[in-house]
């Protein structure tokens, strides 16, 4: 490895890095495998003289992928309009919606989807097989309307899918703090049902962290007449 090109050799690295978090087909994947199995081999392998540069090397390899998988996980889904499969965990189930229920879910490409579906509500942590049509939320219609695409992009919901049928259940994946969270609402909105009365189990869990379980729909629309919908979204 030429001593007098170190910026190139960093530059080559954070870029091998970067290329190894991108969801490339498997054959270009296999070639920036190789690429960054030679590189590590040089940092392991070079001798002591060089140790700064080989340091250096492997926080550019480290960094690139670290910087490129963050811009790659808030990419969201690619949005054909064509029903297909997707692979994804439960986060937040939030109840009854009309004749079916609806939940929040995180695809395996990272990507967080609102589905609603005609099937039974699973549970927080469930790794489901969906089929159904991936859609982007609507962009405001008239001057001065809500954007519901910016308003779901801030609580980090990529897309939607209705009417999806729930094929099967799929064996658990790796446990993430996502799930981790949305495990521990399940379980602290299951306390606070068991000691308290509807509705006001499922007010205070939206006080307390913005739990967003089915209310009556009648109560519901009390809630939106007045203009005291914001009492069930925790704020802050």
């Amino acid at each position: 490895m030429p001593e007098r090109s170190p910026l190139l050799l960093l530059g080559a690295a954070a870029t091998l890095g970067a290329a190894a978090a991108q969801p490339f087909s498997p054959e270009a994947r296999g070639l920036t495998l190789c690429a960054c199995v030679v590189l590590c081999g040089w940092i392991a392998l070079a001798r002591s003289s060089l140790l700064p540069l080989r340091a250096c090397a492997a926080v550019a390899l480290a960094a690139g992928w670290c910087v490129a998988a963050l811009h790659v996980s808030a990419q969201p889904p690619t949005l054909s309009g064509k029903t297909a499969r997707f692979a994804c965990t439960v986060l937040d189930p939030n109840g009854a919606q009309n004749d079916g229920s609806a939940f929040i879910c995180a695809a395996d490409d990272g990507a967080k989807l609102a589905v609603t579906t005609r099937g039974s509500l699973p549970h927080a942590g469930a790794r489901v097989l969906l089929r159904g049509r991936v859609e982007s939320f609507d962009l405001p219609r008239n001057p001065g309307e809500p954007d519901q695409r910016a308003i779901e992009r801030e609580r980090g919901i990529s897309a939607r899918m209705g009417n999806a049928r729930i094929l099967r259940l799929l064996p658990p994946g790796a446990p993430t703090l996502d799930v981790l969270i949305a495990k521990a609402h399940e379980w602290a909105l299951a306390q606070l049902r068991a000691r308290l009365s509807e509705p006001s189990a499922t007010i205070l869990a939206g006080e307390l962290w913005g739990e967003r379980s089915a209310l009556p729909p009648e109560l519901r629309t009390e809630f939106q007449e007045t203009g005291t919908v914001h009492v069930l979204v925790t704020a802050g």
